[in-house]
């Protein structure tokens, strides 16, 4: 594809603060995914098909990105960004030749991928300027992981965690979602009791807040999802009037839904997140304030009697 035109629109309205630094912007590396998640849009969109630029573009663009719009950080959106590894270490080396003082946070990172990594990768990818990866874990359900199509263990997240706590300049972002067709309330814990585990075994370890299942047209778990009673949009009308950041009703299921709000508001102020990604200050006091409490349920697996779910579903919407 050609270069991108950036002249064509104001850049300073893409430009933001993320994890610490003030000026940041997405850029996309590379297309597609050849894993085969059973959830995911990929397979089906990309037919597990990627396609990347080449190391010596890739270190332009950042190049000149920087230097013309004096940005500080980059989140790299790719889906599966380290795929090739010789192309990774070359993009590494090309940005500590030509002096880029910048933030990498990676959007695509897969745990066999980064396992795979020798410890002078991890160190090169560090010194490049490598802040955050953030890894699709989903769930901690042995079950459920197969159920979905994720090619790992729960045991290969907890020891890339480990392996990761060496290299304390980088985040490891562990991503999950909760809801899937099938999943039951043990299961759902079980998600929340990995990452209640990730993040006592890794200090630097974040954890997304606990996003809800939505079902992709054509994937896998699309038809698992309407045998199991869930709620599917049938035209085009009903699809642009999605609701995607609520759990998908599901027939009989309401305690199951309670549960997986209470588990989502805990999961969004158990760490320290929030403080990396608002300059707002009250938001960062209400989250500082509420962490000893999200700490306390989670810790606990306790996500009963929780009224603060209800003022929260009430301040968001």
């Amino acid at each position: 594809i050609p270069p991108m035109d950036y002249e064509m629109v104001d850049i300073e309205e893409y430009v933001h603060p993320f994890y610490g630094e003030e000026r940041a912007i997405e850029i996309e590396t590379s297309r597609g995914c050849p894993y085969n998640c059973g959830f995911c849009y990929n397979p089906l969109y990309n037919l597990r098909r990627w396609r990347a630029m080449s190391a010596s573009r890739v270190v332009s663009i950042l190049k000149d990105i920087q230097s013309r719009f004096k940005v500080k950080a980059f989140h790299i959106v790719d889906d599966a960004f380290f795929i090739d590894r010789k192309r990774t270490m070359q993009i590494m080396e090309g940005i500590l030749k030509e002096g880029l003082k910048t933030a990498l946070v990676f959007q695509g990172a897969t745990v066999r991928d980064i396992l795979r990594m020798e410890p002078e990768e991890l160190n090169l990818l560090e010194r490049a300027g490598c802040r955050m990866l953030q890894f699709g874990v989903e769930s901690g359900s042995p079950r459920v992981l197969k159920l979905i199509g994720k090619d790992m263990s729960v045991e290969e997240i907890l020891e890339l965690n480990g392996k990761l706590r060496k290299y304390p300049g980088i985040i490891p972002y562990y991503n999950f979602i909760v809801g899937f067709p099938t999943e039951t309330n043990d299961e759902a814990l079980m998600t929340a009791k990995l990452a209640w585990r990730l993040l006592n075994e890794n200090p630097m370890s974040l954890v997304s807040p606990f996003h809800h299942y939505k079902q992709y047209p054509g994937t896998p778990l699309f038809d698992i999802a309407r045998r199991n009673g869930y709620s599917t949009p049938m035209s085009l009308e009903e699809w642009g009037a999605y609701d995607w950041t609520s759990a998908l009703p599901r027939e009989g299921a309401r305690s199951h839904s309670r549960l997986l709000k209470n588990m989502e508001v805990a999961s969004i102020f158990v760490d320290r997140k929030i403080d990396l990604v608002t300059n707002s200050l009250l938001y960062k006091m209400m989250a500082r304030l509420y962490r000893p409490m999200a700490r306390l349920r989670m810790g606990r697996s306790f996500y009963s009697l929780m009224p603060e779910a209800r003022a929260f579903q009430w301040l968001v919407s």
